[in-house]
């Protein structure tokens, strides 16, 4: 899998926001207008912090139910590689996932073997798998 870990944004800006940015660009606080906004994009999810660590919580507090699939909640990128998904398969491991950021699927993993493991999943953001396994995941995920 072609695996992204940077991805380009659009964002519509007033005349008067552009321009205070270029101003501060032009003072040197900021080397160009991307910085500027990936600064500004950090600050405020860092300031919704709270939000998820909150997610971050409830795949903590689902782990304690007993009779339950093994629940993973997973902030930045889930890698799920052949080797993992046989052990799974063998210990007969059952996960429910939640993402928020990516989730990354080897090649070599049948769609058969996804659905012996992972009896549900909610991604927010990227999906890296075959076609196949990421049309499963996307109809999971509505």
């Amino acid at each position: 899998m072609n695996e992204k870990t940077t991805e380009k944004v659009q964002a519509t800006l007033s005349i008067t926001e552009v321009s205070q940015i270029d101003y501060l660009v032009d003072r040197g606080f900021f080397n160009n207008r991307s910085d500027f906004i990936r600064l500004a994009v950090r600050n405020s999810l860092e300031s919704h912090g709270d939000e998820f660590r909150q997610f971050l919580a409830q795949g903590r507090s689902a782990k304690n139910k007993p009779n339950q699939n093994d629940w993973r909640y997973v902030l930045g990128i889930e890698r799920i590689s052949k080797n993992r998904i046989i052990e799974d398969i063998a210990n007969g491991t059952t996960l429910d996932l939640r993402v928020i950021g990516a989730i990354s699927i080897d090649s070599a993993i049948t769609l058969d073997e996804i659905k012996q493991v992972i009896k549900s999943v909610k991604v927010t953001g990227f999906i890296f798998a075959s076609n196949e396994i990421k049309e499963y995941f996307e109809a999971q995920s509505l």
